[in-house]
């Protein structure tokens, strides 16, 4: 199993459904706004 398999299940296991998408939200803004080096 790869290693961002485990831990989705990881994460399945300690979040809820709401919690998950708050979480991939933070991410992507995150993502789309941090500086490239």
């Amino acid at each position: 199993m790869k290693k961002t398999a485990r831990f989705v299940i990881w994460i399945c296991s300690k979040f809820t459904r709401e919690e998950i998408e708050e979480i991939i939200n933070g991410l992507l803004d995150i993502l789309a706004n941090r500086n490239p080096d």
